[in-house]
């Protein structure tokens, strides 16, 4: 997964926030709900096998966190 932020996103506060929030625990804040989750997943028994205990929730939100690449775009100008 690769996110590309290009510098004039950086702006606004609330951008980082949510960018922060993505990087430190794989997840922004109310995007998607726990049922919207489960949709994501093909074959939910696989996910709840590879992490056994946690939500489907949980393992998204670990699984974006391992494999978020942020690429940031800065301006020379």
């Amino acid at each position: 997964m690769v996110l590309f932020i290009e510098d004039h996103n950086l702006i606004k506060g609330e951008f980082i926030e949510l960018i922060n929030s993505l990087i430190s625990s794989g997840e922004i804040p109310g995007l998607y709900s726990p049922d919207e989750v489960e949709r994501i997943f093909p074959n939910p028994e696989d996910i709840r096998r590879d992490y056994y205990g946690k939500t489907l929730y949980e393992a998204f939100c670990i699984r974006t966190k391992k494999n978020l690449r942020v690429v940031l775009s800065m301006d020379h100008t």
